[in-house]
């Protein structure tokens, strides 16, 4: 067994504000042995060798856990997380490697991924359902869920935005994959409140509305949505967790299939090109950091399934340059968490891209105001997919409305795969 010293014992947790944090003194053990890879310090890693690797108090709770962790990193990172108790040791010495954030490549952290994205989706709505409309600065910051809003919900009930992402669901689960099935499932939520987490339709989308028009007077859904360049709303990629949760099979083998299920999933209500390009890029990164890819490697400008996406067909110029990392050096002044799909595309990425936790990311996207709900939701899949379910805080969880949709949503859909 190797022990790592007291000198790096600075504990915290990824949700303890800074001012919170606290130093403890006694040392961590580690096993077994670590071995070293790599040419050159700067280039090592320490990689664990498929055994417990450490017990780790859940701070705050007083739980010892014991987990299975992989350490994969630069000495230069100098930190080790614990995703599942969202723990870090913060090391101020020694060669000693960071961790991947998360275990990867076993059927329990698929499926905690697979969960985190759904659930984020609808956790992210939620905290951002009281804030709706209104001004960046103009409330108190959100940390946590609050009632009230324009459509006067008690606090942790959701929005349009898990509504949809369930009827979706239902129907992928139920019908396989059918644009008329969805479309029919959609209908249901707005004339008589199914899959609403209080029984009706409070709040819908101007193009969605208009679009279920359209399908309830007998157009097909597949040209249901509006294809006029000013109708590029947010309301496809909102909505489009179920899809790479069922097709994430198709990644990293199949990448233009997986994105043509997500650009089809946008037509019955969002057909402009930059919502078809959104959901089809946004559907790819999601499959990917479920699938256990690193966050930088799948934001990186030059991804190899971001070339192999825009070679298959070219995503619109205004959701490439997103995806090319537009967000990357923009103060939160500059974001927008607007309806408009490349705002709230971008306004979700950088509130993800290099946020330390789950609530550190969907905080950020929501207290960006305007359409909070839909920027919480896009920024919840992304960061439940990459952080798990099990980076979403408990309290989060346990106050989620209706949580027992959404988990059968999740476990239908994968056994559906």
């Amino acid at each position: 067994m190797a022990l790592l010293s007291r000198r790096a014992s600075a504990v915290t947790r990824d949700d303890q504000d800074p001012s919170e944090r606290r130093d403890h003194d006694q040392p961590w053990l580690l096993g077994p042995e670590l071995q070293l890879s790599g040419e050159g310090e700067s280039d090592a890693c320490y990689r664990q060798q498929d055994v417990p690797l450490v017990e780790l108090a859940r701070l705050g709770r007083g739980v010892a856990h014991q987990s299975s962790l992989p350490l994969v990193g630069t000495p230069r990172q100098r930190w080790l997380r614990r995703n599942s108790a969202f723990v870090f040791v913060a090391l101020d010495a020694g060669p000693v490697l960071p961790s991947n954030r998360r275990s990867v490549g076993t059927v329990d952290s698929d499926f905690n991924r697979r969960r985190g994205v759904l659930l984020g989706l609808a956790v992210g709505d939620a905290l951002g359902a009281a804030v709706e409309f209104e001004t960046r600065g103009s409330f108190p910051p959100v940390s946590g869920y609050r009632s009230g809003g324009p459509h006067g919900l008690a606090a942790g009930e959701w929005t349009d935005d898990t509504s949809m992402a369930l009827a979706l669901a239902d129907s992928i689960a139920s019908a396989g994959w059918d644009l008329s099935d969805q479309a029919a499932r959609y209908l249901s939520w707005w004339q008589s409140g199914k899959y609403s987490v209080n029984g009706r339709c409070f709040d819908i989308g101007v193009a969605t509305r208009e679009a279920l028009a359209r399908i309830a007077a007998g157009n097909d859904p597949a040209s249901a949505g509006d294809a006029a360049d000013e109708k590029s709303g947010n309301g496809s990629i909102m909505r489009l967790a179920p899809v790479s949760i069922r097709y994430l099979d198709w990644f990293p083998s199949d990448v233009a299939l997986l994105a043509d299920h997500a650009r089809q999933s946008s037509q019955p209500t969002h057909r402009s090109s930059k919502c078809l390009s959104a959901c089809r890029y946004l559907s790819v990164v999601l499959a990917a950091l479920i699938s256990g890819q690193e966050r930088d490697e799948v934001l990186s400008p030059d991804w190899p399934a971001l070339e192999r996406l825009h070679a298959a067909e070219p995503l619109e110029p205004a959701i490439l340059e997103v995806a090319r990392g537009s967000y990357r050096h923009k103060r939160a002044g500059q974001v927008r968490g607007s309806g408009y799909v490349v705002h709230s595309l971008e306004a979700a990425l950088w509130a993800f891209f290099d946020a330390n936790s789950f609530r550190d990311a969907v905080l950020a996207a929501v207290n960006l105001g305007d359409d909070a709900d839909t920027t919480g939701a896009v920024c919840g899949q992304l960061a439940g997919a990459y952080f798990g379910a099990e980076g979403i805080p408990a309290e989060w969880l346990e106050g989620l409305a209706q949580r027992e949709l959404l988990e059968d949503a999740v476990q239908r859909l994968c056994r559906a795969c």
